[in-house]
């Protein structure tokens, strides 16, 4: 910022004390407004930084408890469709919301149980699964890279759901029978098969509103086995 001496007033000097001291009461104030912009931002980066790692390790948590013994595609994933979740609009908006949401059930079955989730993951915590998350975690932010990374996994924008492949007959509740088989359609592969990576099949909804679990009718009683 500069100034320009103003004119000489009436008696032929300048008033250059005066306006040196307005100079000098601008640029103590400009400093001052520096330094607190300053803290400000490192304040506003130091948080952003935070959230953004409490958002990674709770996606991290994800990776090893649902995917940690499956290929790099399973893990990536499994990750995504937390992520696609917290995109949604359907779901809580962040990460950590969305893993451990309550609301109509819990949505990672792990999540209910409180050795794991106080569990340290260090030990556990793989360099490939830390990057996995930190990459599938910043696809938020970039829409294009998302929707290339979805497509290149064989997924759809709003794959919400999966289940392992041999969760079948005493191992899914009737209830949850009930909503993969009536709200739910499979993904399908290029050969017409239910999509399948690593452990998993992958789901999209098949309604445009699925039921919420507890409001699922129980299935019709099966009569019983006569000896």
């Amino acid at each position: 910022m500069t100034f320009e001496q103003p004119p000489r007033n009436g008696s032929g000097t300048t008033s250059e004390k005066f306006w040196q001291s307005v100079e000098s009461w601008i640029r103590a104030r400009n400093r001052d407004l520096n330094i607190a912009t300053g803290i400000l931002l490192a304040g506003l980066a130091g948080y952003v930084y935070f959230h953004n790692s409490k958002e990674v390790h709770c996606l991290a948590q994800n990776i090893i408890h649902e995917a940690q013994f499956e290929p790099k595609k399973g893990q990536e994933a499994v990750a995504l469709v937390t992520v696609l979740r917290a995109l949604s609009g359907k779901y809580p908006e962040s990460v950590c919301g969305v893993v451990f949401q309550t609301e109509h059930g819990r949505q990672f079955s792990w999540t209910g149980n409180k050795a794991l989730v106080a569990e340290d993951i260090g030990a556990r915590l793989t360099h490939q699964i830390a990057e996995i998350a930190e990459n599938v975690f910043d696809l938020k932010d970039n829409p294009n890279a998302l929707a290339k990374k979805v497509a290149e996994l064989g997924l759809t924008q709003d794959t919400y759901f999966y289940k392992r492949f041999d969760w079948v007959g005493e191992k899914l509740t009737e209830k949850t029978k009930w909503f993969f088989e009536q709200c739910l359609e499979p993904l399908r592969d290029t050969s017409g098969n239910p999509l399948q990576i690593g452990a998993h099949v992958f789901y999209r909804p098949r309604l445009e509103y699925c039921p919420p679990p507890q409001k699922i009718p129980p299935l019709p009683e099966r009569n019983p086995v006569r000896s």
